[in-house]
Order: structure tokens, then C-alpha cells, then sequence
């Protein structure tokens, strides 16, 4: 480390020295380092960063492209894509709104419509139906277009947090949200960029800030024109030359700047749909990149490093719900083209066939390829004439989805014989694998940063300490040249704390935090175990820099609310407490203590009602 990053970052410094794993004395078993892991890691001399440029944002907005590409513009306003988001009170509703509510255990559901746009309500009952709660919070911000269903957010202090209810167009019902109904986090899950980048033409964020928006949220809330052909400015200056200038058709002109993927190398062309329709099981942001800073023309790996395993389909009956890349890529059609077949072989980016010509539309896309005579159909013609002759009905068939509940996926690996088929075409793999050229194209040194990230986020997943501390195998000698790099040191961080290293694991949130003082995930990890591991006054600075951040988050509230009662500090205590038992209804505690808070101030009535309310609470979650 140079002595200069040294003087920036403390911290850090303090953080390089005790880089090495070795055991420290804890309540919990401290996991060292597996010396017979064979891992190839990066010398830190040898690691040669420089942070990637700001990409163009010389947008102008689909309205432009319209004045001159009028035709493509009115079909491509009813593609599913142009419609990828939208405001509640303004969105043509597919929704079944006349009944739009429904129970999910001990909860029920209702959608309310006002003129300000929907308002999602939450009623927690007991075992014998009497109302626990009621809570009620505008969303006025819908992701998805309908065709398979829409999430619906609110924004809160430049948060964004998912609704637990979900409309789901294939059974045309309201139902909680996906993962709700293992985990109901009630209207607390904060969503970030990269569910926004994938859902939102041009969100409205906030400079150089992560997961942070301004209101309004939209600047373009469906997916843009310019989000498959780049930004337009430079475009139009192109054109506005070529007309004013004498010479326009001189054959030394400059290449209009436009992106057309259709004309780009396969890999670049993909990559284009790709960037939202290539979930993987996981992907990694590069360093220094941002999700919305994919330009068309890019590689894929030169803003994510992603990881797919297998195609997803489970049995041949169901499979995830976005996974149409990877299954794609293992059929026969995909890989006997040599990478001339891709997404826009069958997909038109502009609009959709509508339902009285979509199967004969994608069987001349088939016949381009298999044109007859010279490759027949070998299915009787009765069988095919009950299809409607379509070819995808037979070899693209629907797969039910295993992690979005009400859905369904076409099987994109194009068997050819699918009746019984449950492999693909490619053997079944669950071994993760780096896609695409990123292994060839990317320094070895941001593959292994990836790597060694992608196996934080098992170990945390699984709660396995022994993968977190070989994952610093691979991100610990990344560390000194990386002082900047604060996705990179948080999930150090939290290796850290998985492998019961409880004080590196703070020195990593507070290097994370000097490179960058407005993430949220280091000021809330290191609040949380200062509380936890120390004691609430000793905490009370880092959750006062958490809550400034996300004052939405029930443990910081829960946390600082007793950390400024220690501190004697209990009018403020009491008044965020009782901010908070609005926002957070479910907590017990949060009753409890206000409870005990307004029995101290003679309030015996508001005492008694508070702690009725924690124990009916307490008993409905122990008979759930």
C-alpha cells in the first residue's frame, strides 16, 4: 500500500496488517483458513486497476426517436418492454381491482384505488379473527408491464420498498409477492438497482449514490429505445451535421454512432438482451461499475461477471423464471449455429405477434432454418393440425416456474422430442460455471475478486464459515490496492464476521465506509454488531449514521431507540419509538417498550394498551 492510501484510509492500513487468518478468542468457534485449499490468488503487485470511465448519459428520451422513427415507435408502444413501469394512477389496469384482496394466513390483503394511485393494506388477525394491526402505505410506482403480472414500490427518503402484494396476469389473481410466503417482511424489502435497471427505462437517481432515488422516480419508466441503441444525443448531432453540411455524402464521413444490435458481433448482439434477461444464479458487479452502466455495443463481462449452472428446468415440468439465456443456449438450434442464432433469431425487439398469428409467426422463424421439404415435421399431421400447426407448441412448450408463484416460461431449450424429456440437450450440470468470454477477456484478478464475492454470498446464504474464510483466499490479497473498491471490503467484512473474526470484520465496514460514507450495507452490519458485540451507548454513533441513511430499517430503530436510553436520552428515545411502532406495527418489542416507557411517565391507560398489544402480538406468532 502506498503511504498515501495509508494517510486516506487508516483504517485500511490497520486492516492490511492483520490481513493473514489466525484464530481469535470468541464465544463462537473461529474458523481458520484451510491451508490445503489449492487456489491460484493474485500478488497484490501484480494487480493493475484503474476504475472505468462514466459512461455517456447523452440520453434524450424515446419521445425524440419518435419525431423520425415514427412507425417502429407506435409498435413498439405496445410491447411489453415499453411498458415495463408506470405509475398506479395513470397505468391502463389490467389488475382485477373490483376484487382485489385476498388472505394469506393470519393476513389479508387488499388493494385500495384513490386519484393519488393504489393503496396496499395489511390487516394481521388472531387465531379467532380479531384485527392485531391494520397498516396501510400509498404505492404509487408499478414494475411490470402486466403480461405476466406487477410488483408494485413505494418511495421512502430515496428508498425504494417492495409491496408484499403482487398481481399475477396468467391466473389473473392478487398474491403475496415472491418469497413473501416463506418470509414475510410486510412493506419493508428494499429493492436497488439492480431490480430498478432491469424494470425502468432511466430511473431518477441519485448522483453517485447506490439504491438512492429522487421523486419523481420515473424519467422514463418503460424500458427506452436508447436502452437497446445507446444514448441518442451524439445520434442526432450526427444527423443534424449531415444535413447541414454540404459534403454528406462523402464517402470519408464518420459512422452515425447509433448501435444497431442486429449489426453487432454475436456476443455484443446478445449481450444487448442479455443485460435483464441473463439472471444467472449470480452476478457480480465488476469494480467501479454500477448496474445501469451497460451501454449497447458492450460485452456483458465488461460490467458483470455472471455465473449460470444448468438450464433450471427441474423434471422437464418446471424451471426458474428467467431462465430463457441459459436454456437457449444449450439447444441444438443454438449451438449447431455457431453463435449466428441468438435472441433476435425469434424475438422482435419492436413488438409482439398478437395471439391470432403468433404460431404462424414463429414457425417462419423456425422454417428459415428448417425450411421444407428439405426437413419435414416427422409428427402426424392430425397432431399438428390440433396445435394449430405451431411448432413451439410442441417443442417450446409452457414450464410452470418454481420461484415466482401463478407463472409459467416457454422452454427455450427447443427440444425436439420434449414429450418425457427431462434433460436438455446439453448434459444437466450443477456446477457453476463463468459465462460467456470473461474468463479469456477480464483480468485474472477481477475474475478471482469475483469469485471470491460470489462465495461470500453462499457462505452467508448457508451460514457457512468455513466457505467464508476460504472465500478470503481469494479477496484478501485484493485488499490493499483496492481502498476504493467498498462492495469488495463489506463482503470481506461480513467473511469476516461469518468466520467469527468479529474485530476484522468491523476494520473491513470501516475501511467500506471510508471509500464510500453513503453505502448502506457496511454503516448497518457494523451498527448491528457494535450493538450486538459491545454496548448500546459504544453503538450509538454508528446506528445514528445507519438510521441518517435508512431510517425505515426495524433493527436500527429497535437498536438506537435503546441506545439512547442508555445514554439518557429518553425523550428521544420514547418519540422515535413511537415513530417507529407506526412504521414497524408487527414488532412485540417495540410495544413492549413503550410500554415500560409510558408506565415512567404515569401514563398507566397508554402503558396497559401497549402491552396488551406485544403479548397478543407474541401469541399470534407462536400459534402461526
Amino acid at each position: 500500500m502506498r503511504t498515501g492510501d495509508q494517510q486516506r484510509c487508516p483504517m485500511l492500513a490497520t486492516l492490511v496488517v492483520v490481513c493473514g487468518i489466525a484464530c481469535i478468542a470468541g464465544c463462537r468457534e473461529t474458523i481458520e483458513t484451510p491451508a490445503q485449499v489449492e487456489v491460484e490468488t493474485i500478488s497484490p503487485t501484480s494487480l493493475v486497476k484503474q476504475r472505468p470511465a462514466v459512461p455517456s448519459m447523452d440520453y434524450v428520451g424515446s419521445a425524440r426517436c419518435a419525431e423520425c422513427h415514427q412507425d417502429i415507435a407506435r409498435r413498439y408502444a405496445q410491447h411489453p418492454m415499453a411498458n415495463s413501469a408506470g405509475l398506479t394512477k395513470t397505468l391502463s389496469s389490467q389488475e382485477n381491482l373490483k376484487d382485489a384482496h385476498f388472505a394469506a394466513g393470519m393476513f389479508d390483503y387488499q388493494v385500495l384505488s384513490t386519484d393519488e394511485g393504489s393503496v396496499h393494506q395489511e390487516v394481521r388477525r388472531d387465531s379467532e379473527g380479531n384485527t392485531l394491526y391494520e397498516q396501510r402505505v400509498p404505492m404509487p410506482y408499478a414494475i411490470g408491464s402486466g403480461q405476466r403480472g406487477r410488483a408494485y414500490v413505494t418511495l421512502r427518503d430515496g428508498l425504494l420498498f417492495e409491496s408484499p402484494i403482487t398481481w399475477y396476469s396468467t391466473d389473473r389473481r392478487w398474491d403475496l409477492s415472491p418469497g413473501y410466503a416463506k418470509q414475510n417482511q410486510h412493506f419493508q424489502r428494499q429493492i436497488g438497482d439492480g431490480c430498478v435497471f432491469c424494470h425502468v427505462g432511466q430511473p431518477n437517481s441519485v448522483h453517485d449514490e447506490t439504491d438512492r432515488y429522487a421523486a419523481p422516480l420515473f424519467v422514463e419508466a418503460g424500458i427506452s429505445c436508447e436502452r437497446c441503441h445507446g444514448p441518442g444525443q451524439a445520434h442526432i448531432t450526427f444527423h443534424s451535421a449531415r444535413r447541414a453540411s454540404a459534403s454528406a455524402t462523402a464517402t470519408a464521413s464518420p459512422a452515425d454512432p447509433i448501435i444497431n444490435p442486429q449489426k453487432l458481433p454475436p456476443e455484443q448482439r446478445d449481450a444487448v438482451c442479455h443485460q435483464c434477461h441473463l439472471q444467472g444464479d449470480e452476478r457480480i458487479l465488476r469494480y467501479g461499475r454500477r448496474h445501469g452502466d451497460f451501454r449497447p455495443g458492450d460485452h456483458l463481462h465488461d460490467i458483470w461477471i455472471s455465473f449460470t449452472s444448468g438450464t433450471k428446468v427441474i423434471d422437464g415440468v418446471s424451471t426458474e423464471a428467467v431462465s430463457q439465456v441459459e436454456q437457449m443456449r444449450s439447444s441444438l438450434c443454438f449451438i449447431a449455429s455457431q453463435g449466428t442464432f441468438g435472441c433476435i433469431s425469434c424475438h422482435d425487439p419492436h413488438g409482439i405477434p398478437d395471439q391470432t398469428n403468433s404460431a404462424d409467426h414463429y414457425r417462419k422463424r423456425c422454417l428459415e432454418c428448417h425450411a421444407e421439404p428439405q426437413v419435414e415435421c416427422s409428427e402426424a399431421i392430425t397432431v399438428r393440425d390440433a396445435q394449430g400447426d405451431s411448432c413451439i407448441a410442441c417443442h417450446m412448450p409452457s414450464l410452470a416456474t418454481s420461484d415466482v408463484p401463478h407463472t409459467s416460461q416457454t422452454d427455450h431449450r427447443v427440444l425436439r422430442r420434449p414429450r418425457g424429456r427431462t434433460g436438455s440437450p446439453s448434459a444437466e450440470t450443477s456446477t457453476l460455471q463463468i459465462f460467456g468470454s470473461a474468463e479469456e477477456q477480464v483480468p485474472g484478478w477481477e475474475i478471482e475478486r469475483a469469485r471470491g464475492l460470489l462465495m461470500v454470498e453462499y457462505a452467508e446464504r448457508e451460514r457457512d464459515r468455513r466457505l467464508a474464510a476460504e472465500s478470503l483466499i481469494l479477496l484478501e490479497p485484493l485488499v490493499p490496492q483496492l481502498s476504493d473498491d467498498a462492495p469488495l471490503l463489506t463482503r470481506v467484512g461480513v467473511a469476516y464476521d461469518l468466520a467469527n473474526q468479529p474485530d476484522r470484520a468491523r476494520l473491513a465496514w470501516e475501511a467500506a465506509i471510508t471509500a464510500d460514507g453513503r453505502l448502506l450495507e457496511p454503516r448497518r452490519r457494523l451498527a448491528l454488531m457494535m450493538f450486538d458485540e459491545l454496548n448500546p451507548a459504544a453503538a450509538r454513533p454508528a446506528l445514528e449514521a445507519a438510521y441518517e441513511l435508512n431510517s425505515w430499517d426495524e433493527a436500527i430503530c429497535g437498536r438506537l431507540i435503546l441506545a439512547r436510553a442508555a445514554q439518557g436520552e429518553s425523550d428521544q428515545a420514547f418519540e422515535l419509538a413511537r415513530t417507529s411502532v407506526t412504521r414497524f406495527p408487527a414488532s412485540a418489542q417495540l410495544h413492549r417498550w413503550l410500554a415500560v416507557a409510558y408506565q415512567q411517565r404515569g401514563q398507566i391507560a397508554e402503558s396497559e394498551r401497549h402491552l396488551r398489544q406485544a403479548e397478543r402480538l407474541e401469541q399470534a406468532e407462536a400459534t402461526r
